[in-house]
């Protein structure tokens, strides 16, 4: 066996040495002089320490994470910082993403989640799931947004020490991932053998954004001897800015149009197309105090630790946009779209069975029939008629600008105190309280503009051009004549809109408090150790939502259109897409277009203040006494946000008893091999208590007060309120882990665990909202349609679910592992889950009321226990240090990891239908084409890292890899499932140190400047058409560190 070992790592080397040799070569091409001056041997990247030989830098943290997955009880996978405070990349998330099995998720994942990419990475998917369990230290780690885990962005690097990703459970791990866990050690006083000081600054550079941002920490230790004992105190302070910036396109749906008025023959064009620009503007800064106590003879070690990481993010959002709906289609044979191409145009051959709309703002199911089309637009130009009856020509674009602002703060402390009153006795006791706050103001500020348009959608290489029409509405509130000129940056062709607001205020707080107890039995027989132990924790949250409060100031069916030009206060800009997506995207004479002034926007006040002075708005005091400005009633007023009437307010409060017990045994054979592992239970109860209740939201129109009296009475009665115990629920969770060391460099590990992951608190809140759901039968011979009759069709609840159980699952691996050399590994791991109660979005029928003489289904919208999947896949991973070649080539190493993964899982109901009549009961339940894929789980997953290091000088190449994934079953503005295209992202990072104490680093991110493109599936076949290109910034972070 062992002879057939080496000859497979023997030609794994040779393939490793054909991935470096690029790496090799650029070294040489940069500075001959440097490569012939340091030609040092493998010897020489090592240092002397009291006569030890150590490696240091990049290559001590590789050595010291394959340690500890060496002699780990399960299956576990680590980073460790290559120096105090530097893990090897510029973010956690983007630093985990290296690890095998692991990605960073940029996208949300469900709806048009995808719309919003982040530019850091949030969170971190383990083998797929996003059933992953964070922890601080060994503790429960989370923020007030309502969810159990970190957003990974959030944490400071420089807080961090080691980073460990546990992909199996052993008993006395605690429960909640069934994907993982993922545990952020952070430094402590006795990691040194005595004082230090670490200080750092750093510029990172966003070539997108154009700009500098600065980050400092500094980092101090020092431990002392006394007669009580030895004392250490360590503290830090890092402060971090970034200055980013995201240019996205998006598409809409292929819609199928008719060649010419009357033809049956269809092609397919472009519904539209988005251009966006999201300024992000991102603050953190963390306080960290740590201090370690021990006695003279080791047995009693206490350790207090407190961390205080605050995080502000500001984003400014400029959105220019037409997307036709349902309101431009019209059913037939063929069918009628106020969408058209003018005559002229060109097509490609293409032939697809399309669906005829998206589903916005159409309550039928007109939307999912399918036509045929037979070519595929090429050039030409587009215009929609939507709005003529406003005498406005062209399609009706919306200029969205969007002020966010996102504020979070987290205080951590605890104590763990270890003792050892025995030989054999070990006792653990670990506390700790973490308190958490998040607040969200969301501005909006919506004008629109009329303009024809013509669209290349190649995601690489777009282009659109906005042909403006010197005839506009004519339907204004000042009267004057159309604008004689086709300029979209003029103020007489942009009218004043919209707005809506958004508000989130959450705290929470948790405590926990748990003791272990070991035991080692003599040594002699197969049980090395016994352990038992106790956990209790509460947690409390509270979270309030307001919005998103969305309604027209200048509604034109209500007044007319309301010119920039004539708005007395101002309150534009012009913003200028010239240089979007890096340059010749937007050609043509109309580059520029108008918004609403971003300056106002980021002043709440101001913005309704500004809304409030101009005359032609009407604005006043409604009859429930609250400003109003044409329909839009601001939800803060003298800067306080009306939560109780017209918000949502839910508070949780979840308690968890956890007992366990693990046995640990091993033993060892005459021919050399070993077997040690554990078995263990672990039992869980927690109990959920909170408040909540149904708002009932009340229809104020004059049309449904004549046709649905009875309708309006129902939702006009009082809100209901609830306070109570939600439910309780205990779990049982079996473990056995296992490993057979074959030799001192080989082992085979076998793991096997029930796990569950509980619902995220935001999940589990008891306030709900309920709507109704109409049926308008409207004459659309005239223009405006008239309404005829209004019938009640479905009450919706949305909301919280607090009825939901934790999602659960059988997890297995089984894994060959190779350790040879002093820092090398060779690891295949194969990996089983069948998960039980997924939790989904989807919606159950809980009753029924009748209406208007109509018995209508009371449906809830929302999460429910609803799914299955089985998840099984393999994870190889490489490690190599060529110590053996000479000179030059004996510094360089390598690490290449790749995943793969498949799923099969009980796709959603392809429609809701409460009242099975076969008619959809809302089109956002529409899910099209049967798509059965697991969300944000793409099959294969690659690393490939290539690294040199000598005595001075440190390089690390990183190439990290992605296929494709479904981020959405429906997508809001095409109605199609979405598919995030296949992409990788190259990252660099050097360090130069000029003596023992001075460091000068340069880190590099998305050099190929990657762009995250997405499809829309269009046709029953799976065909596809382009959805969404982001474009991010390529960011470059310079620094000097000083140590002593």
């Amino acid at each position: 066996m062992n002879s057939n070992i080496n000859t497979s790592v023997e030609r794994l080397n040779k393939l490793a040495l054909l991935g470096t040799t690029a790496l090799v070569a650029s070294f040489g091409l940069m500075s001959p002089a440097y490569a012939q001056e340091n030609t040092a041997s493998a010897e020489e990247t090592y240092v002397e320490e009291e006569g030890e030989v150590v490696t240091t830098g990049i290559r001590q943290a590789i050595k010291t994470a394959r340690d500890l997955k060496r002699n780990a009880d399960t299956a576990v996978d680590s980073i460790t910082a290559s120096d105090v405070g530097a893990l090897p990349d510029l973010s956690v998330a983007e630093a985990l993403a290296r690890v095998p099995g692991v990605v960073v998720q940029r996208f949300g994942l469900g709806g048009s989640q995808g719309d919003f990419p982040s530019p850091e990475g949030g969170g971190n998917l383990i083998r797929g799931l996003t059933l992953v369990r964070s922890e601080f230290n060994g503790r429960d780690a989370f923020s007030a947004n309502g969810g159990r885990s970190l957003d990974f962005g959030t944490v400071p690097p420089e807080l961090i020490g080691a980073v460990d990703v546990y992909k199996n459970a052993s008993a006395d791990l605690i429960q909640g991932g069934i994907g993982g866990t993922i545990n952020l050690r952070s430094l402590e006083p006795f990691d040194k053998t005595g004082s230090f000081l670490s200080a750092s600054i750093d510029g990172t550079y966003t070539d997108l954004r154009n700009e500098w941002s600065p980050d400092y920490s500094v980092i101090a230790s020092n431990r002392w001897d006394s007669t009580n004992g030895e004392f250490g105190l360590l503290a830090s302070f890092s402060s971090s800015e970034l200055q980013s910036d995201l240019h996205g396109f998006q598409v809409g749906q292929l819609l199928p149009i008719p060649v010419a008025d009357g033809s049956s023959e269809l092609i397919g064009v472009p519904g539209g197309f988005q251009l966006r620009t999201n300024e992000v503007d991102r603050g953190r800064d963390s306080y960290y105090v740590a201090g370690q106590w021990q006695n003279n003879d080791g047995t009693f070690k206490a350790t207090a630790k407190f961390a205080r990481i605050e995080n502000s993010v500001d984003q400014d959002e400029r959105t220019l946009e037409f997307f036709p709906d349902g309101e431009s289609f019209f059913p037939g044979n063929p069918p009628g779209n106020l969408t058209n191409i003018a005559p002229g145009f060109t097509t490609t051959p293409f032939s697809a069975e399309v669906p005829s709309c998206n589903g916005a703002n159409d309550p039928n199911f007109v939307c999912e029939n399918t036509y045929n089309i037979t070519g595929l637009y090429e050039t030409g130009v587009i215009s929609n008629n939507l709005r003529d009856w406003t005498g406005a020509n062209g399609a009706n674009f919306t200029n969205l600008a969007i002020h966010q602002k996102d504020r979070s703060v987290t205080d951590d402390m605890s104590l763990n105190i270890k003792w050892q009153p025995s030989d054999r006795l070990f006792i653990n006791i670990d506390a700790h309280k973490t308190t958490a706050e998040f607040t969200k103001e969301r501005l909006w500020g919506g004008t629109r503009f009329f303009s024809d348009f013509t669209i290349n959608p190649d995601l690489d290489n777009p282009q659109v051009e906005l042909i403006g029409a010197a005839s506009n509405p004519y339907l204004t509130r000042t009267g004057g004549q159309p604008s004689a000129t086709d300029a979209l940056n003029d103020p007489r062709n942009a009218y004043l809109l919209f707005s809506a607001d958004e508000f989130n205020n959450n705290e929470g707080d948790m405590y926990a408090v748990k003791a272990d107890v070991e035991y080692e039995f003599d040594g002699d027989g197969w049980f090395d150790s016994i352990e038992f132990g106790a956990r209790i924790a509460e947690r409390d949250q509270t979270n309030r939502s307001a919005g998103l409060n969305w309604a027209s100031v200048a509604a034109p069916w209500a007044g007319g259109y309301m010119p920039m030009a004539d708005l007395s206060n101002g309150g534009y800009e012009e913003v200028d897409f010239t240089d979007f997506f890096r340059g010749d995207t937007v050609v043509g004479a109309n580059t520029s277009v108008l918004f609403v002034d971003r300056a106002l926007l980021q002043n709440y006040d101001a913005w309704v203040s500004s809304l409030q002075g101009e005359p032609l708005l009407g604005s006043g005091v409604n009859g429930a006494g609250n400003p109003q400005i044409g329909d839009w009633q601001p939800l803060r007023i003298n800067g306080v946000v009306d939560y109780d009437n017209r918000g949502l307010i839910g508070s949780i409060q979840e308690k968890t008893q956890d007992l366990y017990a693990k046995l640990d045994f091993g033993n060892e054979f005459d021919n050399g091999m070993s077997i040690d592992g554990n078995v263990g239970i672990r039992y869980t109860t927690t109990d959920v208590q909170g408040t909540g209740g149904v708002d009932y939201i009340n229809i104020t129109g004059a049309n449904e007060a004549i046709f649905a009296p009875g309708t309006v009475a129902y939702f006009d009665q009082a809100d209901t309120s609830f306070d109570g115990e939600f439910n309780t629920t205990d779990y049982w969770l079996p473990s056995f882990n296992a490993k057979w060391n074959l030799n001192d460099e080989a082992l085979i590990r076998f793991g096997v665990s029930k796990a569950i992951t509980r619902p995220n608190v935001s999940q589990l809140r008891a306030d709900q909202v309920a709507v109704a759901n109409l049926g308008y039968d409207v004459d659309d011979s005239v223009v405006p349609g008239i309404i005829q009759a209004i019938t009640p069709q479905q009450i919706s609840i949305y909301g919280g679910n607090p009825d939901l159980d934790a999602i659960t699952s059988w997890n297995f691996d089984v894994s060959y592992e190779h350790y040879f050399g002093d820092d090398n590994s060779f690891t295949l791991s194969l990996f089983k889950k069948n998960i039980k109660n997924n939790i989904v979005y989807a919606s159950q029928t809980i009753g029924t009321e009748t209406l208007d003489g109509v018995e209508v289904p009371v449906v809830f919208n929302g999460d429910l226990n609803q799914d299955e999947a089985e998840i099984q896949g393999f994870e190889v991973a490489y490690t190599q240090f060529f110590d053996e070649l000479p000179g030059l080539f004996s510094n360089l190493g390598l690490q290449a990891n790749y995943t793969y993964i498949e799923a099969k899982t009980n796709p959603p109901a392809a429609i809701a239908d409460a009242n099975n009549d076969g008619i959809p009961d809302s089109f956002e339940r529409i899910y099209r084409f049967g798509v059965q894929d697991f969300l944000g789980l793409s099959d294969h997953s690659a690393n490939l890292i290539g690294i040199y290091q000598d005595e001075q000088f440190e390089f690390r190449l990183a190439y990290n890899w992605r296929s494709e994934y479904l981020s959405s079953y429906r997508d809001y503005v095409t109605g199609a499932p979405i598919i995030q295209e296949e992409r990788g992202y190259l990252d660099a990072s050097a360090k130069y140190d000029f003596n023992d104490n001075l460091q000068f680093r340069v880190q590099v991110a998305n050099i190929l400047d990657t762009k995250a493109k997405a499809s829309q599936q269009i046709s029953a076949d799976g065909q596809r058409f382009g959805r969404t290109s982001f474009v991010g910034d390529r960011r470059i972070r310079v620094g000097l560190r000083y140590q002593f």
